[in-house]
């Protein structure tokens, strides 16, 4: 990234940085000659930075008390509130005093991790306001006091602190005032924090001949710590368990709602308008995020090395036992020897032991530490490209219930009721409610700089009240005080706080964050992961268990349960549901997005080459069939997903309701795509459901109709359809079909405009109560066997535009044929045999 220049308020200079480096030293003492200049200065260019450095800039030589005040008081002000300084170097500026306000300041800073105040003149009482805030700032690891006039007094309180802080593992104490008993009570400090590894006390109060004594003393514990924190980490990489703290966010929202900005704003981020999002796939993008320890800030994190979640677990795991005293008492080996103590440890594979010598690798090039043995939460972000039509159709396929889903829309809109903002608001809430109902949902409208009124505010949100959630009042809906929704401004930072806490507060209160995994798990996710990063987007089944067992993971029973937990929060896509997915694991999730878009999209809109290979294969037939009649043949399937893929993309499809079997008289296996179905058009001996007087209504609008439940439904009643030997060919258009049950019983089936109910007219009244029947017996099987019970529906008879409830009917004369023969839905749901349809249930 190229520098920046930053203006300092009309002084006439500039001062040269970068968005990483903030850097002033002694030859810019023009720009502190003006203390409130100064001050503004210093308060505007450090957030967003990452370090910065103000060596012998003299803010306080030579000025009124008060322009001092106010030049410490901003920049310790800002130390609170920064979400992206991790250091800071404040080398020769004579703090003495001032040093208070800027410690107090680090009680409540949660990025900071490297601190300088060399040559400050900040004595005893600096060194003790430093060292009281060491005790709750759990995210310093570097710490050098190096030349302020510190004596025991000021150690005795610094070594005191290190038995409440555990992440400070550099301190550096030279050029002091420190005697031998300061020197001594260090050492006993560091024989309890077993994080410090580095510890500086020359050019102190110390005579010769006990410093040498001392320096060897303090050299052997330290190495020793050095092998405990070591030893600790190998153990842990062998068999350590323990909490993961991982959870995933969802990002839904239209085209230019918003989404990628909030997601740079919560990474803390300052808002670019010409930033392009990041397009690593084309339905969605994954991004992985760290909180602070104290859970007050978001981290973009990146990948380290081949073993990046096994080292970050181990280290994690290997803090909390150090932390715990876990090694105190133990004899610690020279590290020279601290690999061959591997061979105590009960090895079980070669692949294992590759792993272990990886992480070592690591370990010695990278502090994994340093790094990774943050206790905060580490979430995958997934944003979901709504302007893309592939991904509103098989959601399903991607939607858990481990995680929290935001639902991001543009607040304009809703005030302005733009046509389908409402709808599509509903559209995702409801999916969301559907397929992981136990998952919290937060709505985010955006573009809050120019919808900032609380009239709008409100109006907005008593629109999602009534017109999205119904009227009703649901747990996993996050309230924002009265709102139900949370407002953002991301080029200004409005409402980010509130946004950021209630994320982490609803990851947090479900217990999922905390799952207990074995690091054999995370070994085994790497090993998959790395087969990913070379190019397998799959593997079989048979595949992972035998790399499961090179991490001692033998149980078929554990190894579905990882591969569970590993779909959960996002890493493959795994399914038991049927014989097919259950033998396959997605690795990479654009797989299943590349593979059903060249037959639900590419079909349509076939490019030379593709029909040129499918008319080489005599197929082209198969597809003007398919573009025509929305049927296509296993042949044409397995022409473009290949002979390895087919039957497991045929089960995801019809998992997904992305399409249905279909089974009249036909030798070739058909599979019915609804997304080729063309717009109902009734011909002139077609037959309207407006024409009859009654009709029977399945009314889903208290909850939700899924997308492909219809189509199924259709698919059902034409396999029954075909066991009656007089019926004839039905006709299926989007939204419309009319089936025959025989040849004199014409069942209409079609769907509302808004999505919510499904109607059915019969022709032969006097078999209109046993239709209703079989079509409630037909939603029960599909509810209990595809949609896991989540579908819910009232029954009504329609008659004269009003409709009364299918249980009142009975003593209407009019409307006897819907119940004559006394059945209503449940009496027969057992006496309908639906095992001979060609449709194998097992496999929906």
């Amino acid at each position: 990234m190229m520098p920046r220049r930053c203006n300092n308020g009309g002084s006439g200079r500039e001062v040269i940085s970068s968005k990483r480096l903030f850097r002033m030293t002694s030859s810019d003492r023009g720009v502190w000659q003006d203390a409130k200049t100064a001050a503004d200065l210093l308060y505007h260019i450090s957030e967003g930075f990452q370090k910065l450095r103000l060596w012998n800039s003299s803010f306080t030589t030579g000025g009124e008390n008060e322009n001092v005040d106010l030049v410490v008081s901003k920049l310790a002000e800002r130390l609170k509130k920064t979400k992206t300084l991790e250091a800071l170097s404040l080398n020769g500026n004579n703090l003495g005093e001032h040093v208070l306000t800027l410690a107090k300041a680090l009680e409540k800073n949660t990025s900071l991790r490297f601190l300088e105040v060399r040559n400050n003149k900040i004595s005893d009482n600096g060194a003790k306001a430093i060292a009281n805030s060491l005790k709750t700032c759990n995210n310093l690891i570097f710490l050098n006091l190096s030349g302020n006039e510190i004596s025991n007094d000021g150690v005795f309180e610094i070594g005191q602190s290190l038995e409440y802080n555990s992440t400070l593992t550099k301190l550096s104490l030279h050029h002091n005032r420190i005697e031998k008993e300061g020197a001594l009570s260090l050492m006993r400090c560091i024989e309890k924090n077993k994080m410090v590894t580095a510890l500086d006390i020359s050019d102190n109060r110390i005579e010769g001949s006990n410093f040498a004594e001392i320096q060897a003393q303090l050299l052997l514990q330290l190495k020793a710590n050095k092998n405990s924190q070591k030893r600790s980490f190998l153990e842990a990489l062998k068999s350590g368990s323990g909490p993961w703290n991982r959870s995933k966010v969802f990002l839904i929202g239209e085209e230019a709602s918003g989404k990628s900005a909030t997601i740079q704003s919560l990474n803390g981020k300052s808002f670019d308008k010409d930033w392009e999002p990041y397009s690593y796939h084309p339905e969605y993008d994954r991004f992985e995020f760290e909180t602070s320890a104290d859970q007050s800030r978001w981290k973009q994190t990146r990948k380290h090395g081949r073993l990046h979640h096994t080292t970050r677990f181990a280290a994690k795991l290997a803090v909390d036992k150090l932390k715990c005293g876990g090694f105190q008492h133990e004899p610690e080996p020279d590290s020279e020897d601290m690999h061959t103590s591997l061979s105590a440890i009960e090895k079980s594979d070669t692949l294992l032991d590759a792993h272990i010598d990886s992480a070592l690798s690591e370990y010695e090039g990278v502090s994994v530490f340093r790094n990774h043995h943050n206790n905060g939460i580490t979430f995958s972000v997934f944003e979901y490209n709504e302007n893309r039509n592939l991904i509103h159709k098989f959601h399903r396929l991607f939607f858990t219930t481990f995680g929290t889903y935001l639902i991001v829309f543009d607040m304009q809109k809703v005030l302005q009721k733009v046509k389908g903002a409402i709808e599509y608001l509903k559209f995702w809430f409801e999916s969301i409610r559907f397929h992981a109902p136990e998952a919290s949902i937060v709505f985010v409208g955006t573009f809050h700089d120019i919808v900032n009124s609380r009239g709008d505010l409100e109006t907005i949100s008593e629109t999602l009240f009534c017109e999205v959630l119904s009227s009703q009042l649901f747990p996993f809906v996050a309230q924002n005080d009265c709102l139900w929704f949370y407002p953002v401004d991301n080029p200004n930072g409005l409402g980010l706080g509130d946004l950021h806490e209630v994320v982490l507060k609803t990851i947090t209160i479900y217990g999922h964050s905390r799952k207990i995994v074995s690091i054999r798990w995370l070994h085994c996710l790497d090993e998959l992961l790395n087969a990913a990063s070379i190019g397998a987007p799959c593997l079989t089944l048979r595949d992972v268990t035998k790399c499961a067992s090179m991490f001692g993971i033998n149980s078929l029973a554990e190894i579905s349960a990882m591969l569970n937990l590993f779909h959960e929060f996002g890493f493959v896509i795994y399914s038991t549901s049927t014989e097919a997915l259950r033998r396959l694991v997605v690795l990479n999730p654009q797989f299943l997005v590349d593979s059903l878009n060249r037959v639900i999209v590419d079909c349509a809109n076939m490019s030379q080459e593709a029909i040129d290979r499918i008319e080489k294969m005599g197929l082209k037939n198969d597809v003007e069939k398919l573009c025509q009649t929305g049927l296509a043949t296993y042949d044409l399937l397995e022409c473009i997903w290949g002979k390895d893929h087919v039957d497991y993309l045929v089960d995801v499809m019809r998992e997904g309701m992305l399409f249905h079997d279909w089974s009249f008289r036909n030798t070739d296996k058909l599979f019915l795509i609804p997304s080729f179905l063309q717009d109902k058009v009734i011909g002139e001996n077609e037959t309207c459901q407006d024409e009859w007087s009654s009709k029977c209504i399945f009314d889903f609008s208290d909850r939700f109709l899924p997308a492909g439940v219809f189509q199924r439904l259709v698919c059902l009643c034409v396999s029954y359809s075909e066991t009656i030997q007089s019926s004839k060919e039905p006709v299926c258009q989007k939204g419309w079909s009319k089936i025959y049950f025989g040849s004199m019983n014409v069942v209409v089936l079609s769907v509302s405009k808004d999505g919510n109910s499904i109607s059915v007219a019969v022709t032969d009244q006097r078999r209109a109560s046993f239709c209703v029947s079989l079509l409630t017996t037909m939603l029960r099987k599909l509810n209990e066997e595809s949609l896991s019970g989540s579908l819910s529906w009232k029954t009504f008879i329609e008659h004269s535009n009003s409709r009364i409830p299918l249980e009142k009917v009975r003593n209407s004369r009019e409307l006897k044929p819907w119940t004559k023969d006394n059945i209503t839905p449940g009496i027969i749901t057992s006496s309908i045999d639906l095992s001979g349809f060609d449709i194998d249930y097992s496999m929906s």
